[in-house]
């Protein structure tokens, strides 16, 4: 099994009127609610590029593809876990600053990204807000100057994960322990009886130079999916 990770500048797809004209009513109108004309014109990139992509995987066109979000927690369909009506297919979506990766396969998938310039401001708050226990103890054990590097990795897992399992951040963050992922660049994390294996080393080659990324896909198979990098 194979998962592709699509790298997409979106400073760069928000000059590309022939991309932005996929966009939906809905995809207009939530990027409208944004405050600074930068991120309403990266969330139109976003989800003009993430249309494109999953008309091309799917075989659709752009005027047929349905996507629909219901939030597992709360029932709004303004957000939550996205899914494709009528195809076997799933994909997530992560963004940081102008950069984006959409992940595309036949298992339920997560993927984070964060751009590492940011590690050293972010990374600090991690332990007291969502590690467990495991987490901290590693952190713990590791040498000063591996700590921020560390944490965001375990970050971007723990994302990864929430983002699989659709629920996002209503669920504690805690309660996602990554250490095992972290220490040797793959593993699996359990949340609710459900299994994960989660890809927290991600050559830049796959995502782009100067983000930290992670892919989770369901199950426990013996060696995780194939990933294969491509440009938008």
């Amino acid at each position: 099994m194979t998962i592709e990770l699509w790298s997409v500048d979106l400073d760069d797809v928000a000059t590309r009127p022939e991309v932005l004209r996929a966009l939906s009513s809905t995809d207009l109108s939530l990027g409208g609610r944004l405050g600074t004309e930068t991120l309403r014109r990266r969330f139109s990139a976003r989800r003009a590029a993430t249309r494109h992509l999953l008309a091309r995987s799917t075989g659709l066109p752009l005027d047929e593809l349905q996507i629909v979000r219901r939030c597992s927690v709360c029932g709004a369909r303004d957000h939550g876990r996205p899914q494709i009506i009528g195809m076997p297919i799933e994909f997530s979506v992560s963004s940081s600053g102008g950069r984006a990766v959409v992940a595309i396969a036949c298992t339920r998938v997560g993927v984070d990204i964060e751009i590492t310039d940011a590690r050293m401001a972010f990374a600090p708050d991690l332990p007291q807000t969502v590690l467990a226990g495991e987490e901290s103890a590693l952190l713990d054990s590791l040498p000063d100057i591996d700590r921020a590097g560390t944490r965001l990795q375990m970050w971007v897992a723990k994302e990864a994960v929430l983002k699989a399992d659709g629920r996002g951040l209503s669920v504690d963050p805690r309660r996602v322990d990554t250490s095992g992922v972290v220490t040797s660049g793959v593993g699996r994390v359990s949340l609710d009886g459900a299994i994960w294996t989660v890809q927290s080393v991600i050559p830049a080659s796959l995502v782009g130079p100067g983000l930290m990324a992670a892919v989770a896909e369901a199950g426990s198979a013996p060696s995780p999916s194939a990933l294969r990098g491509r440009r938008f």
